[in-house]
């Protein structure tokens, strides 16, 4: 099982096998960016449930894609 621990003290636990949450997307998000997952537990998240009231939204952090030139936020080539 893990363990995350939340700052009021509270302890979460997810019962699965060691590799299956290392490489769980939410588990390895988490790990690289620690301190905004303290956030979202300081909001009340609770570990591997949807976001919102209801627990029903986004499971997996939204993706990001890099641009690599030097071409500005929404250049498109031949405007």
């Amino acid at each position: 099982s893990m363990e995350i621990e939340e700052s009021s003290g509270n302890v979460y636990t997810i019962l699965s096998n060691r590799e299956s949450y290392q490489e769980h997307l939410l588990y390895v998000h988490f790990m690289k960016n620690p301190k905004g997952f303290q956030l979202l537990l300081k909001g009340g998240y609770r570990p591997f449930t949807g976001l919102g009231k209801n627990e029903d939204g986004i499971l997996q952090p939204i993706s990001i894609s890099f641009q690599m030139n030097m071409r500005g936020l929404g250049y498109h080539e031949g405007i």
